[in-house]
């Protein structure tokens, strides 16, 4: 099933990390996986969010947290009990929507949601694996990789339905099953973006006229994966990554946002006006990661720090250095113009910097 591969991408996960905190050869930086969750600077207001956290002594099965943004203070606001433990969670509304489990030897399975300052109150229990993902402005639960449910977090209540193709398509592709990546634009307008491994074209559809683009397109472009989405004025911003293992279909699978510094040839800043279908590389990367872009700046990771560079006269600035001890995989997070940066395994804080 296409969703059973989140376990593969798991272990392997797991597998990198371990091999990294023992002390595999190579540079500290080059075999770090770099993911940005939400990308930035953003027009986000968020006074707090939520999180999992896991480690080995506090936390063995993981933890809600609520991160306050202008402290980046932690308050634990729930812990499950009994041997069960959190295996994945998405915010929506207030709160986040996260599923608990025992183990694969008792197969139970259970939908939770905590609203808020709210109680956490029960949604659904199945005997079966439940997946959970935000899909076009709605959350949908897949139940047994067959049944859909929408959740409502004003009701906090499922509600079984049949997702059209479009929602369907997104839905798969957040675990690297399609080769299509559906976007709403702020205008409503909905674009689709194509790439199928292996092919030298890159295309975009709107209102059923499929068009290239042009400027990550060609035989250079041919095992590109694509990374955040995001509009402003009509224009779409994206970034695109040439892997370095071109036909290694796992890392294309995993997503931009499983491929370590040394997976990446180089990554790619383009912007695209869907009405004109004029297309354009604003920065190429080397060495380094692009860690968050507005129409004007770009951000970077590059050994230990971030810097802000202008795309207009590519003058530089270090914003900061990110703290890190323990070598982690890194995942950054926007709320306005703070970046968060978190241990992508272990959801805990390494570094808060002002964009």
């Amino acid at each position: 099933m296409i969703f059973k591969s989140r376990k593969l991408i798991n272990l392997i996960a797991l597998f990198s990390t371990i091999l990294l905190l023992t002390g595999c050869t190579g540079s500290a930086d080059s075999d770090r996986i770099v993911s940005v969750l939400a990308t930035g600077p953003n027009d986000l207001t968020t006074s707090s969010f939520y999180r999992i956290v896991k480690n080995a002594d506090e936390f063995k099965y993981g933890a809600i947290v609520k991160m306050e943004v202008n402290t980046a203070s932690d308050t634990v606001v729930y812990q499950p009990e009994n041997d069960r433990y959190i295996y994945d969670a998405v915010e929506c509304g207030d709160g986040i929507l996260f599923a608990l489990t025992r183990s694969e030897k008792v197969p139970e399975y259970s939908l939770m949601y905590l609203d808020g300052d709210a109680e956490t109150r029960s949604v659904f229990d199945s005997e079966y694996e439940m997946l959970i993902e935000s899909v076009n402005g709605s959350v949908i639960v897949s139940d047994n990789y067959t049944d859909k449910y929408i959740f409502d977090p004003n009701t906090c209540e499922i509600t079984k339905t049949e997702i059209d193709a479009v929602e369907e398509n997104m839905l798969n592709a957040a675990y690297g099953a399609v080769s299509s990546m559906y976007y709403t634009m702020q205008d409503g307008t909905v674009v689709t973006l194509k790439k199928v491994f292996g092919e030298d074209s890159f295309t975009y559809n709107v209102d059923d006229e499929e068009l290239p683009i042009e400027c990550i397109s060609g035989d250079e472009f041919k095992y590109v994966q694509w990374g955040n989405i995001t509009d402003n004025a009509g224009v779409i911003y994206g970034v695109s990554a040439v892997p370095v293992y071109k036909n290694n279909h796992r890392l294309m699978e995993v997503g931009l946002g499983g491929l370590s510094i040394e997976d990446v040839s180089k990554e790619l800043l383009f912007s695209l006006d869907v009405t004109g279908g004029k297309s354009k590389v604003l920065f190429e990367t080397s060495g380094e990661r692009i860690i968050g872009y507005t129409d004007k700046k770009v951000y970077l990771y590059r050994n230990g720090s971030v810097y802000e560079r202008n795309l207009d006269s590519g003058e530089e600035q270090n914003i900061g250095k990110i703290s890190n001890e323990n070598r982690a995989h890194f995942e950054f997070r926007w709320i306005g113009s703070k970046l968060f940066v978190f241990d992508k395994y272990t959801g805990a804080l390494i570094s808060t910097l002002q964009g």
